[in-house]
């Protein structure tokens, strides 16, 4: 059980990413723009309803993801600190899959390279906490 402790869940919104755009290729920026669901019964009434996107999707399981991450960065345990060196290796892999490989330079992946930016800056987080909790000197805790 620790070891799914240890991957980063973004992880798998990165990988669905990749998957995805091997199985639709040069087409996917058209497949990140059509319609995934169409939500009509809103309590506010609009004619046109709720249009969500296949790319929609990516982000708002990215974002569930992520704020699971950061609940998980929470602790620190060693396990903790190796979720935090793959979450560096996800962020890194996906920069370099957005800055080289055509068909990964769309918006989505650049809101799943920020929360993968983000999640890494929660280990930041942990190890100020850390250093504050047992007192290493150099840091003023206010």
């Amino acid at each position: 059980m620790r070891m799914l402790t240890m991957l980063p869940l973004l992880g798998l919104a990165v990988l669905a990413y990749v998957a995805a755009s091997w199985m639709q290729g040069a087409d996917m920026v058209v497949w990140l723009g059509s319609e995934f669901h169409t939500i009509t019964n809103l309590p506010s009434g609009g004619e046109m309803g709720l249009e969500i996107t296949n790319g929609d999707l990516f982000v708002l399981v990215g974002l569930f993801l992520l704020a699971m991450e950061i609940i998980k960065s929470t602790n620190t345990k060693g396990f903790s600190m190796a979720n935090h060196g793959f979450s560096m290796l996800v962020f890194v892999i996906a920069l370099f899959l957005f800055l080289t490989v055509e068909g990964y330079a769309t918006s989505v992946f650049l809101m799943l390279l920020v929360m993968t930016l983000v999640d890494v800056m929660g280990m930041m987080i942990t190890i100020v906490t850390a250093r504050r909790d047992i007192g290493l000197g150099g840091f003023d805790a206010g």
